[in-house]
């Protein structure tokens, strides 16, 4: 009961605060509140709601004008429409919203009003309401956004087609199928590992014998699972829509849960993918994952512990012509890789010197710990550059000071040198599940959810058992299920 009036208390005062309730804590309530237990029916796949909000959105603005609501048709994001309404008639759209769709759940934003449907499985689709005001010219334009988006009322709306009826429209509407906006296929690539897994122990307990590693290397924390893999599984399901093929690598046995005959979802055997020899390193699989058969051109790399956190687009992770979008992550410290560094920083030096060797310029960030775009032709290229590195790393049993990143360093190091990066518009968040001020993160994240991804790396803990279960707890509210990915 703390934990409930606590987590008020955050929603209370930053309402009192922005003087508006944020925009997704409505969504993300009804995310938490929805009853699923004993569900055995399997969610619709993501994909499909969008007909189905297109219909709703024509729907909702046949009620607009039967109730003389002046609305229109401003653009179609992905998996959300967007709809603009006369701002001196919000009272009345209200109303209209009640009666046309009754079930749906209403958030309110600065510039407007957000619609979700009641159902789960919907992966973020909605209806996006925005307010447009009059001005002196006899024009309206749109609120927050002033003189940057006009339209010369009413001669200048136009007829277009929307889920099979035709609605009016601004004239600035572009079609969906002709914006500019990604249209190329995009993966996700899953690197996972569980050492409860009695024959990878067996087997890393073996290889550990055979040679001095890194103490850093073989942390129990890093192989350690809390079935992180299932609430990833269920953040893309529900945010990210536009994800084709998901590509789990490990060389774990497949948790019981998992339903492994989705087509959506492919298994990937890392140490075939490295050649047949076991590998306890992930600098290593990142060296191979655009290996994959069947993996396209544009990919994403998601640890077991980074989430999607609210609906997205694909263009937070590349541009309309495939630049991958970048964060600015922590600095490179300066000098040479040293023993007590753990192993990303030891990792992204090696990188920085093999960019500065090469092309005369020094990478001055790291990657984020955060889902991160991919080209595989990209990957490819660093292959044949610096091809020592990357199988050095490659046949690294345990992580070592001589490994370098690809994935998460050499990759948009190298596609900067290209021409192809750009900066993300990306909101993040990053939670150590082993410090004691975790369950307060969780808190926010669950009250406040003003991020696009974040992670829940589970750090050394003293209590792993009390860590772990705050970590779960946190992401069963969250991310609830059961999803498309498991077994009833």
């Amino acid at each position: 009961e703390q934990g409930i009036v606590s987590r008020a208390s955050r929603v209370l005062h930053r309402v009192i605060r922005e003087r508006s309730v944020p925009s997704h804590i409505r969504r993300h309530v009804r995310w938490m509140l929805t009853p699923r237990r004993g569900q055995t029916a399997e969610p619709s796949p993501s994909g499909a709601m969008k007909p189905i909000i297109d219909d709703c959105a024509a729907g909702l603005l046949s009620a607009f004008e039967r109730a003389g609501v002046l609305a229109f048709l401003v653009e179609q994001l992905g998996h959300r429409v967007e709809l603009g309404i006369a701002d001196e008639a919000r009272s009345r759209a209200r109303s209209v919203i009640t009666g046309a769709l009754p079930d749906w759940v209403v958030s309110t934003s600065r510039e407007g009003l957000l619609l979700d449907p009641p159902w789960g499985g919907s992966g973020g689709s909605g209806i996006d309401l925005s307010f447009w005001q009059g001005n002196d010219l006899g024009e309206r334009e749109r609120v927050g956004r002033r003189g940057l988006d006009r339209i010369l009322a009413p001669a200048e709306y136009v007829s277009v087609p929307l889920g099979g009826h035709t609605v009016a429209a601004r004239p600035s509407y572009v079609p969906e199928s002709d914006r500019h906006r990604p249209r190329f296929p995009i993966d996700a690539v899953i690197s996972w590992v569980d050492n409860s897994d009695e024959q990878w122990l067996a087997r890393f307990d073996e290889a550990r014998g055979q040679s001095a590693v890194l103490p850093q290397s073989v942390d129990p924390a890093r192989f350690r699972s809390r079935d992180e893999l299932k609430y990833v599984l269920r953040s893309i399901e529900r945010f990210a829509p536009f994800v084709r093929h998901i590509y789990v690598v490990t060389d774990c046995r497949a948790p019981s849960w998992l339903k492994t005959t989705d087509p959506a979802l492919h298994i990937v055997n890392q140490t075939e993918l490295l050649g047949g020899s076991p590998v306890f390193n992930s600098l290593a699989v990142e060296a191979a994952i655009h290996r994959i058969d069947g993996l396209t051109e544009h990919y994403l790399y998601f640890n077991d512990d980074m989430f999607v956190a609210r609906p997205i687009e694909p263009e937070l992770f590349f541009s309309p012509t495939g630049s991958m979008q970048l964060t600015d992550g922590p600095r490179i410290r300066a000098g040479a890789a040293r023993p007590d560094e753990n192993a990303f920083e030891t990792s992204a030096k090696q990188a920085r010197d093999l960019i500065r060797d090469a092309f005369g310029w020094t990478p001055e960030r790291s990657a984020n710990h955060v889902p991160l775009p991919q080209r595989r032709s990209v990957a490819q290229e660093i292959e044949a550059q610096f091809s020592k590195a990357v199988s050095d790393t490659r046949s690294s049993t345990f992580r070592a000071l001589e490994n370098t990143t690809t994935a998460t360093g050499l990759c948009h190091y190298l596609g900067e040198q290209m021409g192809i990066t750009a900066q993300s518009a990306m909101r993040w968040s990053y939670v150590d599940a082993a410090d004691r001020f975790a369950p307060s993160q969780y808190a926010d994240l669950l009250a406040s959810c003003d991020v696009d991804v974040f992670c829940c790396n589970d750090g050394a803990s003293a209590s792993p058992e009390k860590s772990g279960a705050d970590l779960v707890s946190f992401l069963e509210q969250y991310f609830p299920g059961p999803g498309r990915f498991e077994l009833p």
